[in-house]
């Protein structure tokens, strides 16, 4: 039965055999029946999407990622998203992270406008990205990696230009998104 369904429901029950005061934790105001405690549906409080995490509660990999490359930029904020699975972390210079439920990088977004570090790039981007990414002379301005799963992923430079570098899950160039 769906939410809605279960709603209406509980609405018909109430209006066929109207709630007394103390009746089963409802009360009649206004001539409504109203429950004097939280709802709580299939033993929770309803459908949890994401929320707050303490950041130590992050896998191990996440953990040792943030350490090798970012020990002197504190977490600020980590919430985890329990539908995909995935940590979302927010840094103290605004860089964003999203590690998957093993602790691997997903997403990489270098805040105030500052490139990601090498060796950061070095540790989750395949070996022949970082070599195309040289050879082009713009690694050290890429300020995103945006991961698009089987499809590959998307390298943004500070200065926009190109707009994303797109690459297999190889690492091997495919081309130029705008």
């Amino acid at each position: 039965m769906s939410l809605c369904a279960a709603a209406l429901v509980c609405a018909a029950a109430f209006a066929a055999a109207p709630a007394q005061a103390g009746d089963n934790g409802v009360i009649m105001k206004d001539g409504v029946a109203v429950p004097t405690e939280p709802i709580v549906l299939n033993g929770g409080p309803g459908i949890a999407i994401s929320g707050s995490q303490n950041a130590e509660n992050m896998p191990a990999k996440a953990w040792n990622f943030l350490k090798d490359n970012y020990k002197d930029n504190p977490v600020a904020k980590c919430t985890e998203n329990f539908v995909k699975q995935t940590y979302h972390v927010v840094l103290a210079d605004s860089t964003t992270i999203s590690f998957t439920k093993d602790g691997s990088v997903r997403d990489l977004y270098e805040g105030n406008n500052a490139s990601i570090p090498e060796k950061a790039l070095e540790a989750i981007l395949p070996a022949k990205t970082v070599k195309h990414l040289r050879d082009a002379g713009v690694l050290d301005e890429v300020s995103a990696v945006r991961n698009a799963g089987k499809n590959g992923f998307g390298v943004v430079l500070l200065n926009n230009i190109p707009p994303q570098m797109i690459f297999d899950v190889d690492g091997v160039f495919v081309m130029v998104a705008g």
